[in-house]
């Protein structure tokens, strides 16, 4: 349980030595780079942005070419295996960056497969619309390119509105013109008109009544029929230009594995430019300021010193008015809690690491509310094997083992409770420690409380902890020390043969928090409302204690659920074909029993840490230590390689 302690660093090297530099600060993974102050800092600070830039266009370029490729890869992982991170060794990265400029020319050309994939997306549109628009006059049987005036004729072909046309009809019928309904369009009608030159404006002006609208036809030749051939052949040959670009990206997408590691170069190149535009630097020479973990320190600088020898590297302890980033230390069991402290805030790197006394409280309370030992032996079992032959990323691999030790503590509670998949199998030599939920609900109650008692107490305990620490013992009487009374003093109260200590404890536990708590206000009115508004929070202890009821009804619930699953299996059971379904039943209920309860379980569990546990003592406003270092996305790799 430790927050590592920070020391400022300061590297002053040549540029030439610059991106040896930072490659082997960004192999070690120990330095957290942070942009110089100072009144005089912009004027140095790195100007030129355009390697920072060329390097995010790379990135951003192979990123996109692995989420096009993707949708072709021949080998795709399946779920569970697309948890855990594949591992390259340096040789096989240093091949990869050798034949960089094939894969670039291989993400070029996937690049001109979408622009070409755009044209053909554009052309089938047009083509589609085209045909739509032309459809309706496959009837007319005359060449596009006779419906033009002649000498004596005018024609039209178009649209008129369909509630017009018996009007139009009838206008027509006593001139000199012929007409056919070629087909109707929804609401339209499609019309070709031949009349004499001498019936122009009469025609043009039935037709202009019935809202006519000139046809519009793909090609300026051949007859509609024609024309909708030749668009179902653009058509068909929009398809196979498609059908060839899929092949070539098919071809193209073996190159994933060799493009997923040239992502990793590119993101590392990326992170090193970073945090180079936080440099001041001269012509000839730059300064870097950071964060390294004091353990850290002394292999940081022989390894600095092995690639630049003239280099100058100086150490310090932060100032009082600096801010150093904050990084856990704890144990293999309490390592993976510390994302649960880290999902709600990282500590003050002044305070305290909570981790290490919140994990068995955490496990604890999971195991309380998913309280069925059949679960929980599964969990405990089958995740570590997953773990090893998944080896899934350290996020998943965190999240993988706190649910492995709740799965523990969920086999200790379940067996208490007497729930094993729902079903009460009264062990002999576990009788006198069972508590049934359903038969003594009230026992099962005062244990819930209980155990929050104890949490918040170890809670008040940390925070008086603290303020010894840091020299400070009046505090922790006055701030800690005087609710201890409380509390436990009420507690006594409620039992015949302790009520009189319990009513002495309480009283003075209530007239210290009254007379001290408001000790650093500047009026005597302000410290009396201080002492009373401070003696007033012993209701939301109350409230405290009683959040810790979700103990009880979680795990009461889960309970209840694997019965009803148990029995609705028992009654489908009276035959061979209910037996299939019966243990469908099963298989499927105790499933969704321990999915809704592991996740409720987990996210209650955390919701008494945050809310009622750390409200004790809990100092944060830190910021989590973010070094220089490869965070793989794809492909680990793995460099072994000395320093160069």
């Amino acid at each position: 349980m430790a927050i590592v302690e920070m020391k400022r660093v300061t590297l002053l090297a040549m540029n030439a030595e610059r991106d040896r530099l930072l490659r082997v600060m960004q192999r070690a993974g120990c330095v957290q780079v942070e942009a110089v102050g100072g009144e005089d800092a912009e004027a140095y600070l790195r100007r030129e942005h355009g390697a920072l830039d060329a390097a995010e266009e790379k990135l951003t370029r192979i990123r996109w070419t692995l989420s096009q490729l993707g949708r072709y890869d021949a080998d795709k992982p399946g779920m569970l295996a697309s948890l855990s991170m594949p591992a390259v060794d340096a040789e096989q990265a240093d091949a990869v960056a050798a034949s960089e400029e094939e894969l670039l020319a291989v993400v070029s050309a996937v690049e001109a497969c979408e622009r070409k994939s755009g044209e053909l997306r554009g052309r089938q549109a047009r083509l589609q619309v085209q045909m739509q628009q032309l459809a309706p006059w496959r009837g007319l049987d005359i060449p596009v390119e006779r419906l033009c005036d002649t000498r004596d004729t005018v024609q039209f072909a178009g649209t008129v509105l369909g509630r017009a046309w018996e009007a139009l009809e009838t206008a027509l019928a006593g001139l000199p013109a012929q007409w056919e309904r070629i087909a109707e369009e929804r609401d339209n009608v499609c019309v070709w008109v031949v009349a004499h030159r001498s019936a122009r404006d009469e025609v043009q002006s039935a037709l202009k009544n019935a809202e006519f609208a000139p046809a519009q036809f793909a090609y300026p030749a051949g007859t509609p029929a024609a024309q909708l051939d030749a668009l179902a052949a653009g058509l068909r040959e929009v398809d196979a230009d498609r059908a060839s670009l899929e092949e070539a990206l098919r071809g193209y997408a073996k190159s994933l594995p060799q493009l997923r590691i040239l992502f990793e170069l590119a993101s590392q190149e990326r992170d090193r430019q970073a945090a180079a535009a936080n440099f001041l630097s001269t012509r000839s020479a730059f300064m870097m300021q950071g964060w390294a973990p004091a353990p850290s320190c002394d292999a940081l600088v022989k390894r600095l010193k092995a690639v630049a020898p003239d280099c100058v590297v100086d150490l310090r302890d932060p100032d009082e008015s600096e801010q150093p980033p904050t990084l856990l230390h704890n144990g293999r069991v309490a390592t993976p809690f510390e994302t649960v402290v880290s999902n709600y805030s990282m500590p003050d790197p002044r305070g305290i690491d909570p981790t290490a006394i919140m994990a068995p409280f955490f496990a604890c309370f999971f195991g309380m509310m998913v309280s069925d030992a059949g679960y929980g032996a599964v969990m405990a079992a089958m995740i570590p094997i997953a773990i090893w032959k998944f080896k899934p990323k350290e996020s998943m691999r965190r999240m993988m083992w706190i649910l492995t030790l709740g799965g523990a503590f969920t086999v200790f509670w379940g067996a208490i409770y007497d729930t094993w998949f729902g079903a009460n199998l009264k062990p002999a030599f576990l009788q006198p420690v069972i508590i049934n939920a359903l038969e003594d609900p009230l026992k099962m109650m005062y244990l819930c409380i209980a155990m929050g008692a104890i949490h918040l107490f170890t809670g008040l305990g940390v925070g008086m902890y603290m303020n010894f620490k840091r020299g400070k013992p009046l505090a922790a009487l006055f701030d800690q020390g005087f609710w201890f009374f409380l509390i436990i003093g009420l507690g006594l109260l409620m039992l015949p043969a302790t009520a009189t200590i319990g009513k002495f404890l309480a009283i003075g536990g209530a007239l210290g928090i009254l007379l001290t708590a408001g000790r650093d206000k500047p009026t005597l009115i302000g410290k009396f409302t201080g002492g009373f508004g401070a003696l007033y929070g012993i209701t939301s202890w109350l409230g405290d204690l009683l959040s810790y009821m979700r103990l009880f009804g979680m795990g009461l619930a889960t309970g209840v659920i694997g019965m009803v699953v148990n029995m609705l299996a028992g009654m489908l059971m009276g035959n061979p074909i209910g037996i299939v379904f019966g243990i469908a039943v099963l298989a499927v209920g105790h499933i969704f029993n321990a999915f809704i309860n592991v996740l409720g379980a987990y996210v209650h569990s955390c919701r008494l840490q945050y809310i009622e546990f750390f409200g004790k003592f809990y100092e944060d406003g830190g910021t989590m230590f973010a070094p220089l270092a490869h965070n793989p996305r794809y492909v680990a790799i793995r460099d072994s390689r000395a320093d160069t």
